[in-house]
This record gives structure tokens, C-alpha cells and sequence, in this order.
């Protein structure tokens, strides 16, 4: 059996837990690292705590116990 294939990723939306911002809504992104590259996600002007998003991103994964980190930005 093979863990080589194509990972498709698509980011929904987001529920974060608190604020960033004193004044107006936060303008969250996401980052992907994978393999030591490095993708970015729009942009969600003034999405607050609960962007949504849409972005779609496809990996080449030739082993299933490859990290893949999500962070989210404001």
C-alpha cells in the first residue's frame, strides 16, 4: 500500500477564541508550512472572530507522516 498522493486542503472558515483588536474587527490569514514551503490564504478584511475563507491548496505527499502546520494570523 502506498501513502504517496495528492492532498487537497481547503481552509472553511475559522472560529477563533478572542479578539486581537481594540478597535474594529481583525483581518485574519492563514499560513501552511509543508516540506519547507511556505503558502499563505487570503486575506479576511474585517472578518472578526469567524472568517470565512475558501482558499483551496493541493500537496504532494509522499508519506503520510509528513507535518503539515496551519497558523492563523491577524
Amino acid at each position: 500500500m502506498s501513502n504517496k498522493g495528492l492532498l487537497e486542503l481547503q481552509l472553511l472558515k475559522g472560529k477563533l477564541t478572542h479578539d486581537t483588536e481594540m478597535m474594529g474587527k481583525m483581518s485574519p490569514y492563514v499560513t501552511i508550512v509543508f516540506k519547507q514551503q511556505k503558502f499563505k490564504s487570503k486575506i479576511h478584511h474585517e472578518g472578526g472572530k469567524e472568517p470565512i475563507f475558501g482558499d483551496k491548496f493541493s500537496f504532494d505527499v509522499n508519506d503520510a507522516t509528513e507535518d503539515i502546520v496551519l497558523r492563523v494570523w491577524d
